[in-house]
Formats: C-alpha cells, structure tokens, sequence
C-alpha cells in the first residue's frame, strides 16, 4: 500500500535506479500481517477483525515502547487516544515486493506496492492511475506482479472520498451475498441480478486487457500469480463460459446454471468462446514451484492441503499463515526469492 509519505522515498530512489516492479492485487499483496515473527511470539494480540488492522494487540505502555524502539518502521496511530499500534509501513517492508527489490535485486530496483487490503481485481488494476505524483516518466524498465484475488469481488468508486490521498477509502468492494449485513442491499443486489460464475470470469478477462493495455504503454513486463484462488485456470475459464445463464426482466436468474457438451454449440460459438479465454495472457502466468496460487505454496510448506483459512484466529505451524489467515514475513520473503529466480529467467 503506498501511502503519502512513501511517494517522496519512491521518486528518490527511482531517480537512482531508473526501474520499478510494482505489485498489484488485495491484503496478500498489501503484506497484511506480515510483521516480524517476533512480534507474534513475543506479544500478546487480542482479537482478529476483518478491516485493517487485522490484529488486534493488547500491548503495555512499556512494551509498546520497546517494540517501537525495535522497529523503527512501527509507529503509534497519531490522534488516537487508545495509542494503537500502526504497522502499516512494517507490513510493506516486508512484502514481497519490497524483499524481492531490496533483498533479492539488492536495491537495483524500485518497489512499489499497490496492494490494497479488502479490495476486488477492479480497483487493484485501476489504482495504478491514482497516483500522479509518482515520477512514471523516470522509469526506463517496469516489471507488474499482479496477483488477482477473489474473482467474485466487484469494486466501485466510494463516493464519500473525492482525494488521490485517501488511499484507503477510495474503493467500495462487494460480495455476492445474502448473509452479510455489511452494504446488504448492494451485495443482495449483485448476487441475485449480476452474478454469476460465467459474469465472475469475464469481468476478469476485461480487468486483465486493462492491465495488458497500460503494460504496452508503458513497455512494461507483466507476471501473474492468483493470490488464493484457483478459478485462474483455462479449464475453469472454458467450463465457465460454456454455462448458459437465463434472467427474467428484473435480472434474477430462472434458472439454475446448466452446461452443455461441445457437441450442443455451434461452430463460430465455440470458436468465440475460446477466443474470450486465450485473452488471458496464460503465458504470463507463475506458478510457484508448480503450485496453482500462492496460498497453496505456502500451505505446502506446512505439508497441508487444507484451505489456508482454517489457521485463521491460530496461525500455522510453520508460521507461514499468520493468526488473521495472511501471509507471514517468511512467505512473503519465499516468494520473492522465486520471483526473483523466475525473473532471473525471463
């Protein structure tokens, strides 16, 4: 997440090195959670929530003191009277993108992290405009890490933010759902009159030619790595679109999902049906050590098949996923490493 006061350091060194890699994509990406292990074994969280922060710590006066004095990027959330803790800049530290400009390409590059927590593969894709003040023009190589989250996710402009600067608040995202009281008639809305898997995967595709579009532009290279799902797969994509879907006057499905054989579609049908999906730039894609996502190679290294939700509210083991069902430092560090190797590749 890139916020005001990083801009300055980013134009600073983008005058040095004349190359970025920039990461796209939701909290995963963001480094939600990926604070120093020690902080974790060390001190006490509280609670989990769904925003951000995504820990709750219940730390002394003293302690607080000395975890700050330990890392200089941790600081207390200015004006408030509860005296929370603010890792923000922590957290983007150890991302994957920073661990694999500064470690890995040994500060040859200049990362940018985009990551924003919460949010779809609409505004992940979009937020590359917000920011005017980053020096674009001083970059002579780019290289995109776009790891797309839930493709269920839809995003739109919040309305009660009208700044470049509100980082945060900028995107208002939706699930399909019935269930959840949070924006309940925006998401019962979406789920009962847009959505569908065959609406979720060709959102996608128009997402992905907007990426593909600004990386020509910009002369950029583009790696792609799904965040935690396995919907970004041909098959799937193939098997989705092949779903007719039918919808009264008022939008609501009358009927449930039904596929049909090859051999039920017409020549041209098929052949754009297929053309929809190898817009996808399946060559761009990176599988780490041959994994689907980049959850499924962190819970890997748990040896569990397992969704990597289960650790939520414990965290793993191994301490790949964290207590909130993040990534934790050491992942993060991991993935740049075969990032880093994978470019190396290219």
């Amino acid at each position: 997440m890139v916020i005001r006061p990083m801009i300055a350091e980013i134009n600073h060194s983008l005058k040095r090195t004349k190359r970025a890699i920039i990461s796209l994509g939701c909290s995963f990406v963001q480094g939600q959670g990926a604070m120093h292990q020690s902080i974790f074994d060390e001190f006490s969280w509280t609670g989990l929530t769904t925003g951000y922060p995504a820990v709750t710590w219940d730390v002394s006066q003293e302690d607080m003191a000395r975890l700050i004095k330990k890392f200089p990027d941790i600081s207390l959330n200015v004006g408030d009277r509860k005296h929370t803790i603010n890792f923000s800049i922590h957290e983007t530290n150890n991302s994957f993108v920073y661990q694999l400009a500064n470690k890995y390409f040994d500060k040859s590059y200049t990362p940018i992290n985009l990551g924003r927590a919460g949010c779809g593969n609409r505004a992940a894709i979009k937020d590359l405009y917000f920011y005017p003040d980053i020096n674009w023009h001083e970059m002579e190589e780019i290289i995109v890490i776009y790891c797309p989250s839930g493709a269920e996710r839809f995003d739109f402009i919040n309305d009660t933010s009208c700044t470049v600067n509100d980082h945060h608040n900028r995107w208002k995202c939706i699930w399909p759902n019935n269930t959840s009281p949070h924006q309940r008639d925006l998401s019962v809305g979406y789920l009962e009159t847009l959505y569908s898997t065959r609406f979720q995967v060709m959102e996608q595709i128009t997402h992905m030619q907007e990426l593909l579009l600004w990386c020509k532009y910009m002369k950029a290279k583009l790696i792609v790595t799904p965040a935690f799902q396995e919907w970004y797969n041909r098959d799937k994509f193939i098997r989705c679109l092949k779903t007719d879907i039918s919808r009264d006057e008022s939008g609501k499905q009358i009927e449930n999902e039904k596929t049909y054989p090859n051999s039920e579609y017409n020549i041209q049908k098929h052949k754009d049906i297929m053309t929809l999906v190898d817009m996808w730039p399946w060559d761009k894609m990176f599988y780490p050590d041959g994994h689907v996502n980049w959850a499924k190679h962190c819970m890997a290294q748990e040896n569990d098949d397992t969704y990597f939700y289960s650790y939520y509210g414990k965290g793993s083991p191994g301490r790949w996923i964290t207590p909130c069902a993040h990534r934790g430092a050491k992942a993060h560090d991991l993935f740049a490493k075969l990032l880093h190797q994978h470019i190396e590749r290219m």
